[in-house]
């Protein structure tokens, strides 16, 4: 007969080794990229895509922002594109390795300024694309601390691993950063549009001292005439049943006119992109909601805007 030390003993041994298990899994596998593991250092294919792109925004934004940061810092490529949902689903940059693509839905101002901010202090960053929307929100996401023990020992995260892993070596297929768009979008409810609607025509209230904040960052920067930053803030495909053609064309000549009154230095030239003449705009087919459009209209646009502004070098 077992004594009830023994079965102590035992009980407590099978608690520490399920705690164990799950530190590695969650170590290993890291979905929240806690411990910062680089591609070469974890299970290959598990943590370079990004399943949990949307929670880990949305739930742990901090840890976002700075993981975006990071990226940032250690990307090569010469052109960075800040943005939202709307061009991080809808703009496919995996074919173009000049092309960083960063942000996530619902990014604050803040946030996309300290993104901005870590751009214009690498000097191998020539072009910033900034989409207008990423600007616009003034409210912060509620965030969550991930701590180092919580990251190790969540029953939650080691389900999330569990995912990460699964989705790695099954059939279900993963997107990467640069190409995220085939994730599922909910139908939005009528106020939601009208609070859409209503944020486009009360942007330029807030733009102003955004602007100032650019221009002080230009001036405060190592930027100079021989290796400037080149600023384009884009109004991207709009659906027309949110705003018509004719208010972003004034939206368009409003910024420019607040631009005029900045001086952005030596460092930094800034302007302003719209990209609506396009018929795939209008086809209903061609958006995944009223506000999120789809690659077909996302890669005009980008060759568009690449065309307008950038000087591509070769791959």
């Amino acid at each position: 007969m077992v004594s009830g030390k023994l079965y102590l003993k035992v009980v407590a041994f099978f608690i520490i080794l399920f705690f164990f298990v799950i530190a590695i899994v969650n170590y290993i596998v890291d979905p929240y990229w806690q411990f910062d593991f680089a591609s070469s250092n974890t299970i290959t294919g598990v943590n370079d895509q990004i399943s949990e792109y949307y929670l880990m925004g949305h739930v742990y934004p901090d840890l976002m922002l700075d993981r975006q940061k990071k990226i940032i810092q250690n990307s090569l490529a010469n052109i960075v594109i800040i943005g939202t949902s709307r061009s991080l689903k809808g703009l496919n940059t995996c074919d173009n390795y000049n092309i960083q693509k960063v942000g996530f839905s619902g990014i604050s101002q803040r946030f996309s300024m300290q993104l901005f901010e870590k751009t214009i202090s690498s000097n191998s960053k020539k072009y910033v694309f900034f989409e207008l929307g990423s600007l616009l929100n003034d409210k912060e996401l509620p965030s969550e601390k991930l701590t180092a023990l919580e990251a190790l020992f969540s029953i939650r995260i080691f389900f999330n691993s569990l995912s990460n892993f699964y989705e790695s070596y099954t059939n279900q297929k993963k997107y990467p950063f640069c190409n995220i768009s085939t994730v599922q979008l909910r139908k939005w409810s009528k106020e939601r549009v009208e609070k859409q609607r209503t944020l486009y025509q009360n942007s330029l209230s807030s733009i102003e001292p955004i602007m100032e904040r650019i221009a002080q960052q230009c001036e405060g920067s190592l930027r100079d005439e021989n290796n400037p930053l080149n600023i384009i803030l884009y109004i991207d495909p709009v659906n027309p049943n949110l705003m018509s053609y004719d208010k972003l064309l004034t939206m368009k000549k409003t910024l420019e006119k607040i631009i005029v009154n900045h001086d952005f230095g030596g460092g930094c030239s800034l302007k302003v992109e719209i990209f609506q003449e396009s018929k795939e705009i209008s086809q209903e087919t061609n958006w995944y909601d009223i506000n999120h459009y789809n690659p077909l209209i996302g890669d005009y646009f980008l060759k568009e805007m690449l065309r307008n502004n950038v000087i591509l070098r070769s791959k």
